[in-house]
């Protein structure tokens, strides 16, 4: 038993002296300047400062406990504030009432475009839009890829939703058609908009819940017992409204990424999906249905969080 936990404990020793003795390399190299610093003045002041100059080169050869721990923290500031990107406002809705509370965020992605290549997270530009806001002849302006606008209640998923004629293109670009890492929110390339009995919207799982990264939310009990389970689905023309009827986490297969069906194989369909769900939505499906389908990768990346829902109305805009 002392065996095999020695072997589990290992790695992580080595990891350990490893970040160590890194640490102790920049503390060393921090102590390093400032002994070169009092040389140069030591030069000047004919030897005067000796003392000073070899205390930090005393240093730079054993560098103390309270340097490495200022070393530290120094590191873990660094880290943080390169990786934090706060999180944007969830997506509120109640009825057929969609309202967040912010102007118009086309003008600040185009100063954000205009002034400088740095432009800030776009999901959260535009995630604090407002139906009222949502302007497609504007939107595509920016990306004629622009098809639908996706909101989904208790999420922060409120963005414009790009088709091209693969889905590979925007999992490294954003709306703006640059790369990026983050890629952007899109259609199944494969869908004719919301016309077909199974329509796919795909999005990272980003970890500042951006894109799809908010999904997690849905898995949540609370998210259960809310008993508002609406997604939005947004046109030029209509508004979409569709109820969640299934969530659960799937192997990276793609049996539920099915778009067309013949009546008994997707009834068939319909009933395998609502029964991996994590939660019974106690909703009714039939062969004439049509549903939507949000995919995005799971926490550890070996996997797919899936959600499912029905449409169930539809109003002009």
């Amino acid at each position: 038993m002392k065996k095999i936990l020695k072997l589990i404990l290992k790695p992580f020793v080595y990891i350990i002296s490893g970040f160590n003795f890194i640490m102790k390399l920049i503390t060393s190299g921090f102590y390093f300047y400032f002994s070169l610093f009092f040389h140069f003045l030591n030069k000047i002041f004919k030897n005067k400062l000796y003392n000073i100059e070899n205390y930090f080169r005393r240093k730079q050869n054993d560098p103390d406990l309270f340097s490495l721990v200022l070393v530290y923290i120094f590191s873990i500031l660094v880290i943080i504030g390169l990786l934090y990107v706060p999180n944007q406002k969830e997506v509120s809705l109640s009825g057929t009432n969609i309202n967040a509370d912010i102007g118009d965020v086309r003008n600040k992605v185009d100063e954000k475009n205009n002034a400088t290549n740095g432009i800030g997270n776009l999901y959260q530009l535009y995630g604090q839009t407002e139906l009222k806001d949502i302007d497609f002849k504007s939107l595509k302006q920016t990306n004629p890829d622009v098809v639908l606008w996706l909101m989904v209640g208790g999420t922060n998923i409120n963005y414009p939703i790009v088709q091209t004629n693969n889905n590979d293109y925007y999992l490294n670009h954003n709306i703006l058609k640059r790369k990026s890492t983050d890629g952007w929110t899109f259609l199944d390339y494969r869908n004719n908009s919301v016309n077909d009995k199974n329509t796919i919207f795909y999005g990272h799982n980003l970890l500042n819940k951006t894109a799809f990264g908010s999904i997690s939310k849905m898995f949540n009990k609370n998210y259960y017992n809310k008993k508002n389970h609406t997604i939005y689905v947004i046109d030029e023309s209509n508004i979409y409204v569709y109820e969640v009827f299934s969530i659960y986490y799937s192997e990276p297969v793609t049996d539920y990424l099915q778009i067309d069906f013949y009546d008994e194989e997707y009834l068939k369909f319909l009933n395998k999906i609502k029964s991996k769900s994590k939660y019974d939505f106690k909703i009714d499906l039939d062969v004439s249905d049509k549903i939507l389908t949000l995919s995005t990768c799971s926490d550890d990346n070996t996997g797919r969080k899936v959600v499912h829902a029905k449409m169930i109305s539809q109003q002009s805009r």
